[in-house]
């Protein structure tokens, strides 16, 4: 366990006040944890002891104390007693300066880029470390080297795959393949437009391989690309294989389906995968284009193993709130939780929450964030990421939709709903709903990471993201309760 002060209220001859950050940074329960405020030099404890039955790992809580100091300067001490798997008298202890926290401001660089791909090397990258470790095992197996990345728009895919050049072994040369710019009008041009990028990048690492000119690979698209462009790329690496990081595939899936390329065209890419020794893949993508994947992709992902990129974890979402800032921005106690709260881990929300809080603190010359600043920023979330809440709405189903609605109304006035609840929301506003296909649908946006199981009895749901479902409520609920919506025969 370590503590910290989190925000203090010094007052010299009134009560004053200070908040404790108690945080298990270990990987078990601490139990009966008792933190104390010892008296010290300058000032008398009035609270000065909390106990906290159980503090579960990597889990942190705030407690306060009541002190009252006789001068203006004063140094509180601090300890939490414990109980844990290794120790049955644990101690933590702390001792800071309570002096009032005072930032002279001064204008505050803002270092938060939402909606961009976080370059290599990026101090707002933060966590990953399973997925990091996914690839590795995976890239070394001799069998099961094909992997594919999936998640929801803006979840950080991109950047990671951008991150992985920094965590991979020199005999694996990654090159970066973003699908939504490849020139995919036959499959001649689409051959020739990757060999390019291959090429492009090979030579500014001191490795060049020829690249045959456009007209063979339109002419004999497949025998360009195998024997004349990469047996002398294989020659060229040496003992080393070329990794190709497939971002946004999904834009391959929409070439086939505007007719620009053909079903038969993804098939080449499995018998890469099989016969190619210098070249293994690995995809990234939009989750839903995975879980219904179409027959022509099934080739392709039937070798492949996939890992989800999810929701950022709490302690690495305080730090790409915090770190950035440091010493020019203090976040008073309970801002940051409400912050986490309200994006719960979603990477683009986060960044782009943070982008708005250093805007208005600029632009107020201010250096302190409380919690109604932070629900003050809100609306400006909702209209510079509506473009966000739109896909991800947009990419639904009308059965879909219809759930979201029923569980936004259910959760407008209760902390989870349930398979009843949300089925009797719908049924009192003429939306009837099957309760098999009601339960069917809600086991999909589990699969898709919108929704979650609820830590509740009776078993229920809430949102993965707190902000989408006020954006739910904000900008669809009313609208879609007022018209004719009706669940599809």
């Amino acid at each position: 366990i370590t503590l910290q002060v989190k925000e203090r209220n010094l007052r010299p001859g009134a009560a004053s006040r200070v908040t404790l950050e108690v945080h298990n940074q270990g990987p078990g329960t601490a139990y009966g944890v008792l933190v104390e405020m010892a008296g010290g030099e300058g000032y008398t404890v009035q609270v000065g002891s909390q106990l906290l039955s159980a503090l579960p790992p990597h889990e942190r809580t705030c407690v306060d104390f009541i002190f009252v100091a006789s001068a203006p300067t004063i140094r509180g001490k601090f300890t939490a007693r414990y109980a844990d798997f290794a120790e049955a008298d644990a101690l933590a202890t702390c001792e800071e300066d309570l002096s009032n926290v005072s930032l002279t401001f001064r204008s505050i660089p803002n270092p938060y880029v939402p909606g961009l791909p976080l370059e290599v090397g990026s101090e707002l990258f933060l966590g990953r470390e399973d997925i990091f470790k996914f690839v590795a095992q995976n890239l070394s197996s001799a069998h099961r080297r094909v992997m594919v990345l999936t998640g929801q728009r803006r979840m950080g895919k991109t950047s990671l795959l951008k991150q992985l050049p920094l965590r991979l072994p020199s005999q694996l040369v990654p090159v970066f393949v973003d699908c939504q710019g490849l020139e995919c009008r036959g499959l001649g041009n689409l051959l020739f437009h990757l060999a390019y990028i291959i090429g492009d990048f090979l030579e500014a690492d001191g490795v060049p391989v020829p690249i045959p000119p456009i007209n063979d690979f339109q002419e004999r698209p497949l025998l360009t690309f195998e024997r004349d462009f990469l047996r002398p790329l294989g020659v060229a690496l040496g003992d080393r294989t070329l990794l190709l990081l497939i971002d946004e595939f999904q834009a391959l899936d929409e070439a086939v389906e505007a007719g620009d390329l053909t079903p038969g065209h993804l098939g080449f890419l499995r018998s890469l995968m099989q016969h190619q020794d210098k070249l293994t893949f690995l995809f990234s993508g939009l989750q839903k284009p995975f879980e219904q994947a179409r027959d022509h992709w099934q080739p392709v992902f039937n070798i492949a193993l996939r890992r989800e990129v999810g929701l950022l974890e709490p302690q690495h979402l305080r730090e790409l709130i915090e770190k950035p800032v440091a010493g020019l921005v203090h976040y008073h106690a309970g801002a940051v939780e409400e912050l986490i709260r309200l994006t719960c881990g979603q990477p683009y929300l986060t960044q782009l929450f943070c982008d708005r809080l250093i805007n208005r603190l600029n632009d107020q010359r201010e250096t302190e964030v409380r919690v109604p600043q932070i629900h003050q920023v809100i609306p400006e979330i909702f209209s510079a990421g509506v473009n966000h809440f739109h896909s991800l709405w947009d990419d639904l189903g009308a059965r879909e939709k219809i759930v979201l609605i029923g569980l936004s109304g259910c959760l407008s006035h209760h902390q989870f709903a349930t398979l009843s609840s949300v089925t009797r929301y719908l049924r009192e506003r003429g939306m009837m709903a099957d309760l098999d296909d009601l339960t069917t649908v809600l086991q999909q946006l589990l699969g898709l990471d919108l929704i979650r199981y609820a830590n509740s009895q009776p078993p229920g749901y809430t949102f993965s993201v707190l902000l989408f479902r006020l954006w739910i409520e904000k900008e669809m609920l009313h609208s879609l309760l007022g018209s004719s919506i009706k669940w599809p025969a």
